[in-house]
Parts: C-alpha cells; sequence; structure tokens
C-alpha cells in the first residue's frame, strides 16, 4: 500500500515529465545544460546558471515552479 508520501512524490515526478516534455525538451539542442525554470502553468525562464533561474522564477512565478538543467536528467521544485 503507498504512503501519502509516495503518492506526493509520485505527482512531483509525473508534473517533471510533463512539464518537460511539453515545455523543456524542445530547447535541447540549442541550450543544452542551461537551466529552465517552468511554473505549472506552462510560463518559462531560460539562464545560463541555476542561481539566476531560480532568483528570477521565484520573482516572477512564485513557489511551485520546477527547475531543469536542460538535456539532463536533474530537476528541483522550488517550494
Amino acid at each position: 500500500m503507498a504512503t501519502r508520501k509516495q503518492d506526493e512524490n509520485a505527482e512531483i515526478e509525473r508534473s517533471f515529465d510533463e512539464l518537460y516534455a511539453a515545455y523543456g525538451k524542445q530547447f535541447e539542442p540549442e541550450h543544452n545544460g542551461e537551466f529552465r525554470a517552468i511554473s505549472p502553468r506552462g510560463e518559462t525562464l531560460l539562464a545560463p546558471t541555476f542561481g539566476e533561474v531560480t532568483e528570477e522564477a521565484l520573482k516572477r512565478f512564485g513557489r511551485g515552479s520546477f527547475v531543469y538543467k536542460v538535456g539532463h536528467r536533474a530537476a528541483l521544485k522550488i517550494r
């Protein structure tokens, strides 16, 4: 039986995959290695560093966005 935490983690994983597929993957050829923030509403930002994209995403979108390293399987949810 799945715990509430496992269910929450599975939902975050689904959101991560869906948002990256819809708003991040197409940028891999030109922006590989850069950082992209994607809000739950599909708003996006691109920056060369993790710190820059995170700071700007918090200002523009608030908490709840994901930060991806374009072309890599790494993400962080801004809480």
